[in-house]
């Protein structure tokens, strides 16, 4: 099986209707929202989630995992761009913002039960 990469747009993902159900948006102290990925998916789902592989939003040049595992959690969360440790620049970026609040729109939409 060839690995594809997405171009860094996690909505146009083709596993996007399965990832979209998942997301979960949260206020946060601050004015912004962030997402999580709801609590209670079965291993497989979180397998397949963890899986999930794009372009960074920010730099288009690294191989990133959107989906990540919380180090001593057993939750999942969303990040769009590179690690921190690999890129700062790219975390605290323009199209890291932009790409947050078109995936917060595209579920609050439910745009993505079109595809499923």
């Amino acid at each position: 099986m060839t690995l594809r990469i997405i171009q860094g747009h996690l909505p146009a993902h083709p596993l996007w209707p399965l990832i979209a159900p998942c997301i979960e948006i949260q206020h946060c102290h601050s004015r912004r929202e962030r997402t999580e990925i709801r609590l209670g998916l079965s291993m497989g789902l979180q397998e397949k989630l963890l899986a999930v592989t794009m372009l960074c939003v920010a730099c288009q040049k690294n191989v990133i995992h959107p989906i990540k595992k919380r180090r001593g959690w057993r939750t999942l969360y969303l990040k769009v761009t590179c690690d921190a440790d690999m890129n700062e620049r790219c975390c605290r970026s323009a199209a890291a913002r932009n790409e947050v609040d078109a995936i917060i729109a595209a579920v609050r939409t439910k745009e993505w039960m079109a595809w499923r």
